[in-house]
């Protein structure tokens, strides 16, 4: 555990204003990100694609509490 510390205590960091957004290819790029306690912050999930994308999951995707298509 200890490598994997130092290397989140080295990893780059990018800091975002408001209206700011990043986008990041999960299949290009390893990430993570800090905790935050701010409850008028929100982090969005965005699933884009296309034809030729790799791991696209079958059905809707949904990953919010209480969306009704999670119901099914």
């Amino acid at each position: 555990h200890a490598a994997v510390e130092r290397a989140a205590a080295a990893a780059p960091r990018v800091v975002l204003r408001p209206g700011e957004a990043l986008v990041v290819d999960n299949y290009r790029m390893f990430h993570g990100r800090d905790a935050y306690s701010d409850p008028q912050r929100l982090l969005w999930r965005c699933w884009v694609w296309t034809e030729r994308a790799r791991g696209v999951p079958d059905g809707e995707l949904c990953s919010t509490p209480g969306d009704d298509a999670a119901a099914g």
